[in-house]
């Protein structure tokens, strides 16, 4: 059975945004940015220090940013899971919304914030002051997209909706992927990383990897993969049948039943993994890995 309450967790996170902690009100700024061939495959990179990346589609065919300075602390909102979902996410009454006045040369696009350059459908997005931390919201065509993600030093990732090809790197925080087509490679040194996906692209390889988190994927019932799998401080858990691989007879992925199997969201089986786990999925098809050192692996089916 999917576990609700980890989905609902990951949508809460999604449509709630880091609370201010400063006493002044805060300035949003937006840009509108035109791709060189609207409709078509693009793609999107973006880099912060500290803060927060957040992704979603709409119907549109430019790119909209909006972008907030956030407190020197970033001050993660506790999750509602009863928040309907498309409400408006503004939890500050007193923000001041400024369209911001920006400065182009040649393809950048420039705001008090950012810095933004398109070229021939590649987007890039860079800020303008390393120390500021950032809260920068993306609203995406809704058209097959690359993405490049990475918050160097502390913050989240969080993306919705999208199709395509996901890249996410972070080093303190977590990774949310919900409702994703495509395919995805996602790290993290601390954090958890959670990813839903609708379909998947079955040559594209996959790899979710954290030092401390647990790593949580949810795939459709007809994925085809060769699994390889390692927790050194945590348990394995999936809804799948995994073949052991013969090539690794050190690996010992028989399926076992799960004693929290009762409880609400669990998955029905528990792999016994000493080292590495090897093993297929449907006969095999893409490469799939995760790997943490401390932290439980789920590996779900999708209901």
């Amino acid at each position: 059975m999917l576990n609700r309450r980890i989905i609902k967790l990951a949508i809460a996170i999604l449509v709630l945004l880091p609370k201010m902690s400063t006493a002044q009100a805060s300035v949003k700024e937006q840009l509108n940015i035109a791709l060189s061939k609207p409709g078509k495959p693009f793609n999107l990179e973006a880099i912060l220090e500290k803060g927060i990346i957040k992704i979603i589609t709409y119907p549109g065919t430019d790119i909209q940013i909006e972008t907030e300075a956030l407190a020197e602390k970033i001050e993660k909102a506790k999750p509602n899971q009863n928040q309907n979902q498309n409400q408006n996410t503004n939890t500050n009454t007193n923000v001041n919304i400024d369209v911001a006045k920006s400065k182009k040369d040649n393809n950048t696009a420039r705001s008090k914030y950012i810095s933004v350059t398109e070229n021939n459908n590649l987007v890039i997005i860079k800020p303008i002051l390393q120390s500021k931390i950032l809260s920068i919201v993306i609203r995406l065509p809704q058209n097959n997209v690359g993405l490049n993600l990475v918050i160097e030093k502390d913050g989240d990732i969080l993306v919705s909706g999208i199709t395509g090809k996901i890249e996410a790197t972070n080093n303190t925080g977590s990774i949310s992927l919900i409702n994703i087509s495509g395919s995805a490679l996602a790290s993290t040194i601390t954090g958890a990383i959670i990813a839903t996906f609708k379909s998947i692209t079955e040559k594209s390889p996959m790899a979710f990897s954290t030092l401390i988190g647990n790593l949580d994927i949810t795939l459709p019932a007809s994925l085809k993969a060769n699994v390889k799998l390692k927790t050194d401080n945590g348990e394995i858990f999936t809804d799948f049948d995994i073949i052991e691989n013969a090539a690794k007879p050190a690996a010992k992925p028989y399926p076992v039943p799960n004693p929290k199997a009762k409880q609400a969201g669990e998955a029905r089986f528990k792999l016994n993994n000493t080292d590495w786990v090897y093993g297929k999925i449907n006969r095999g098809g893409l490469e799939l890995m995760l790997q943490n050192m401390q932290g439980n692996i789920y590996i779900r089916k999708l209901k």
